[in-house]
């Protein structure tokens, strides 16, 4: 009977101890910090600091940030760990930069934790970012420090002016009709282009190819020709003001059926974006592939085409 009791107490001392140990186990949790200036404006960067507490044995795994609308990495994020009293805080920090004004809610961001027993999922918290435009405010316009002095005329300070200005309008007028002679109207004959338009947008982009723009290292003259095109063969064979909008504007109104062709183009519409507006220096292997994209996308119109005609 003592045996039983002996090894019923081993039994409650080994489930005690599993219990402590659970408790005292570090949980994986996350906080953020959002690192702003006063106000956001196009370009202007804002950091999001990120700590996450889990156990030492844990392995934190990022997400992929290619893309995140109108906002992209700048750089790679900077990471510190920190061990102390067997909790590891994991140290993150995120700097961004905005292209485009308005407003627009930053995506909540997953990190994955790798535990001995498992894996977990950690979230931030999503939260609203204003981007202001840098054209200058109508409220900082230089102003007079002192009231302007009071300045009183006569009639004649009126008429003598009026009068001279009178004068001197008829005289123009009266010399225009003695000098010019009638031109007949000649009618000048419009160039309707009737090719289509991947064959159009196909011609620019060769002409394009030719040139040295990469090798000089004009990388924004580049971008905004690639943009160009781009976006004269959309205006052109989907009927939207393409070339007199905004990427956000073509997101919004370029209907396509197919989703990754439509990632596709805005894709290289927002790689334009970051080199015009954000000062990006991109590499030179990224704007061949973005070139070679063009070219087949372009052509695919062509195969399109003799397909209905088959038909």
């Amino acid at each position: 009977m003592h045996v039983n009791i002996d090894a019923d107490m081993k039994k409650y001392l080994v489930i005690i101890i599993i219990l402590l140990l659970a408790v005292c186990l570090p949980a994986q949790e996350l906080q953020q910090k959002l690192e702003t200036p006063g106000k956001l404006f196009v370009g202007t960067p804002f950091s999001l600091h990120i700590e996450i507490t889990s156990a030492p044995e844990d392995s934190i795994f990022a997400p992929q940030l290619d893309s995140l609308d109108v906002f992209f990495l700048m750089g790679e994020p900077q990471q510190n760990e920190i061990i102390e009293d067997n909790i590891k805080k994991n140290q993150i920090k995120l700097t961004f930069q905005a292209f485009d004004t308005g407003d627009y809610s930053f995506p909540s961001l997953e990190f994955l934790v790798k535990t001995k027993t498992g894996e977990k999922i950690l979230t931030t918290r999503d939260f609203v970012v204003i981007i202001n435009s840098v054209l200058a405010d109508s409220a900082s316009a230089i102003k007079d420090i002192a009231k302007p002095v009071s300045l009183k005329l006569g009639f004649w300070d009126y008429f003598i002016p009026i009068l001279s200005l009178i004068a001197l309008i008829a005289l123009i007028i009266i010399l225009k009709k003695l000098l010019t002679k009638p031109k007949l109207e000649e009618e000048v004959p419009k160039f309707t282009d009737t090719r289509p338009p991947w064959q159009v947008a196909h011609e620019m982009l060769a002409k394009l190819k030719l040139s040295n723009l990469l090798d000089s290292g004009e990388f924004l003259e580049y971008y905004y020709q690639l943009s160009v095109i781009l976006r004269y063969f959309l205006e052109r064979n989907y009927q939207i003001n393409a070339l007199e909008m905004t990427t956000s504007e073509i997101r919004y109104h370029l209907k396509l059926d197919n989703a990754q062709e439509k990632n596709a183009v805005l894709r290289l519409l927002s790689e334009s974006d970051k080199v015009k507006f954000a000062k990006y220096i991109p590499e030179s292997i990224k704007a061949s592939e973005l070139t070679t994209w063009l070219d087949s996308y372009l052509l695919s119109f062509k195969l399109r085409s003799q397909e209905v005609n088959d038909a």
